[in-house]
């Protein structure tokens, strides 16, 4: 079927003080909302985006997008640099098609261990 074209929209480490900052008054969802839109009507496949704006994306653009979340954090895990962040299974349930988790595993002394506990999660969602 061919591979699969993703955007990034915006990344999770950055938020609406961020944005003023690039001098984007918009709201973090619209802004990231018009970006994957920018990116569905450029043919692209679907996007990266934190779980916090894909409410507002499948509002917009339904199911024909597919949405890559990063950012994903166990609850009572600590943020690290990342702003815009959420468990798993509020990711799966927000619509979510795929989730990248990083530093939860692997920083972790036992990163299987770690692994096994998200994998729970979504099993549970």
């Amino acid at each position: 079927d061919g591979p699969i074209i993703l955007g990034v929209t915006l990344l999770t480490s950055l938020d609406k003080k961020d944005l003023e900052g690039f001098g984007i008054k918009e709201l973090v969802a619209n802004e990231v909302t018009s970006l994957a839109k920018m990116a569905k009507e450029e043919g692209l496949n679907g996007i990266i985006c934190s779980a916090r704006e894909i409410g507002s994306i499948r509002k917009s653009l339904g199911k024909d997008i597919i949405i890559v979340t990063p950012g994903i954090r166990p609850k009572d895990y600590i943020a690290d640099d990342q702003k815009r962040i959420m468990q798993a299974k509020e990711a799966i349930a927000a619509g979510a098609d795929y989730l990248v988790v990083g530093r939860p595993i692997t920083q972790e002394p036992d990163p299987l261990a770690a692994a096994a506990r998200i994998i729970e999660e979504i099993n549970n969602a």
